[in-house]
This record gives C-alpha cells, sequence and structure tokens, in this order.
C-alpha cells in the first residue's frame, strides 16, 4: 500500500504570511490548495497524512501529524525529517509539497509509478516565482 504525506511545514518565510494565510490554505481557483491536493491523492490510496504545524490543517479522509520543525541544523529538510516516523515500513512512501498545485495527470503519474526512489520537479524555475 502506498502511503502519501503532504509537507505543509515549513517555516513559510517565503510567502510571508500573504495576505494573513499559510501558502498551503491559500485558495485557488475556489479551492484551499491543501485540501485540494489531499483529495486528489486519497482518490489513489486512503493512506493520505498531512504534515502541518496545527490543526487548522486538517482535512477530512486524511490523517493530521503536528510537528515543529524546529531544528535550525537541518534548515528546510527538517520538514521532511520530521515525518521520517511516517515513512511506510511495508510499502511505498510518496512525499510531495502542500503549496504545489497538482494536476490530475500529474497526480496519476505520481502514483503510477514504482520505481524505489524516484523524484519529479520542474525542470526550471516558475514563470512567475522564478
Amino acid at each position: 500500500m502506498t502511503r502519501v504525506l503532504i509537507i505543509a511545514a515549513g517555516s513559510y518565510k517565503r510567502w510571508n504570511n500573504h495576505r494573513g494565510t499559510p501558502r498551503h490554505l491559500a485558495v485557488v481557483e475556489k479551492e484551499v490548495l491543501i485540501k485540494r491536493t489531499a483529495e486528489q491523492f486519497l482518490k489513489h490510496t486512503d493512506q493520505v497524512c498531512i504534515v502541518a504545524p496545527d490543526s487548522s490543517y486538517e482535512i477530512p479522509g486524511a490523517k493530521l501529524y503536528v510537528v515543529k520543525t524546529s531544528n535550525t541544523f537541518w534548515q528546510d529538510a527538517a520538514k521532511f525529517l520530521s515525518s521520517k516516523a511516517l515513512w511506510n515500513p511495508d510499502g511505498r512512501t510518496v512525499i510531495v509539497f502542500g503549496d504545489v498545485w497538482f494536476t490530475p495527470d500529474a497526480v496519476k503519474k505520481i502514483m503510477g509509478n514504482k520505481d524505489p526512489f524516484k523524484w519529479f520537479l520542474r525542470k526550471d524555475g516558475s514563470k512567475i516565482t522564478g
């Protein structure tokens, strides 16, 4: 069984609480970004967990794992390492960012890939954010 971890436990420094909301909770095309992401992956597995700083990230059908990523030694890697206890020892673990707009085709491709280790990344910077 594949377990999906949606990482939303970063420091939020780049977003700077724009419009008074964390970037994972931003509304994009009338949908809360992290809710949309969770619902998309829940179509493929019932093991979806959101790694986040507080209960405002709770999404029906997904488990919430509240974590504080104050480890300055690991810097940005702390948000990933904070989820290590959730990595699936008996199957596959997919880790995705909670502030990314995934197309249905992207989710299908991610969930359909069975390689033991695989990165899905954008080749170049975003035209909007650099």
